[in-house]
């Protein structure tokens, strides 16, 4: 059983129920964790309440110093992240690769944020006033990732988060939670409590959300049940972050150059097997050129190679259920 990651300690889950990953190219199993209840959750939030007081006081070239740390050591880590990623999530590994450098850059541009990020001054209405804002963090908050870019997703909200001075528990999906947990041994730069890890699935999920000590909630997924989370966080005054599901069009005109286009579509529609929040659900193409535009993505999918995400040659791997 692997374990989970709070107040800077790896430690057992008080849950004794579990869930297997398995690898969808092989169905394989690849480890086990922890199903955490509300007292997994209790202490990671516990833990994160605990540092973000003297988190938040930590000057911001401090700050910046610790997130291009965390940065640097994801490069470190690439392989094994990337290795990870694609045998619990069936991406091809070098999508997967690719995808670790956009982590590791989205921890250095908010050292870069935590650095430089000021208030402002606003005029006075009386002689005798000085008037200027404080940017001041919301306190703990609660991230919630989906299956099809698990470290990319978690990155954009931990690192935003804690670069801000909030202090943060962390859910990745229940899918496929391993390559979270790889990425989360570069936090232990940082102080106890400020980065926590809990496993789980739609129960601790739940449990994250309506906790009393979250302030705010951070979600990437399903509109119904970001719905939900809208409406649980509504009762409670929290804040949230949204980023939930879309139904994007594609438009091709006349006058597009071919050449561009027919991949531009393949990819993306198929980027990932499809799985991607923004994949363009639907193709309008003018019709004066609809006739060869399809003509030739059909010969474009052709090319394509499905199969063992970890072959380099890949381009396509399976759906993760």
């Amino acid at each position: 059983m692997e374990p989970i990651l709070v107040a800077g300690q790896w430690r057992p889950a008080q849950s004794s129920a579990a869930m297997t990953i398995t690898n969808p190219a092989t169905l394989e199993p690849l480890g086990v964790v922890p199903d955490c209840d509300s007292r997994d959750v209790d202490a990671a939030v516990a833990a994160a309440q605990g540092a973000q007081r003297d988190w938040w006081k930590v000057p911001g070239v401090e700050k910046a110093k610790l997130l291009r740390e965390i940065g640097a050591r994801i490069r470190g880590r690439e392989h094994a992240l990337a290795r990870t990623m694609t045998l619990e999530t069936g991406k091809p590994i070098s999508e997967a690769v690719d995808c670790i450098d956009w982590v590791a850059a989205c921890f250095e541009y908010y050292g870069e944020v935590a650095r430089s990020s000021y208030g402002n001054s606003i005029p006075p209405v009386a002689p005798h006033q000085i008037n200027f804002t404080i940017k001041e963090p919301f306190g703990v908050v609660g991230a919630i990732v989906p299956f099809n870019f698990p470290l990319l997703l978690m990155a954009w909200k931990v690192a935003p988060a804690i670069a801000a001075g909030n202090t943060i528990v962390c859910k990745p999906p229940h899918q496929n939670p391993l390559s979270n947990l790889v990425m989360a041994q570069a936090y232990d730069v940082l102080p106890p409590g400020v980065v926590n890890v809990i496993t789980g699935g739609p129960l601790t999920g739940a449990a994250l959300v309506e906790h009393p000590r979250v302030d705010m909630i951070a979600f990437t997924g399903s509109t119904a049940v970001g719905r939900r989370i809208a409406v649980a966080a509504a009762e409670r005054l929290k804040k949230v972050n949204l980023e939930l599901g879309s139904v994007d069009p594609f438009l091709v005109f006349k006058d597009a150059d071919l050449d561009i286009a027919v991949p531009g579509v393949l990819w993306a529609r198929m980027l990932n097997a499809g799985q991607v929040c923004t994949s363009s659900k639907r193709v309008y193409v003018e019709r004066a050129i609809a006739d060869d535009f399809i003509a030739r993505l059909a010969r474009e999918i052709d090319t394509l190679v499905l199969g063992d995400p970890m072959r380099p040659d890949t381009d396509i791997g399976p759906l993760i259920s």
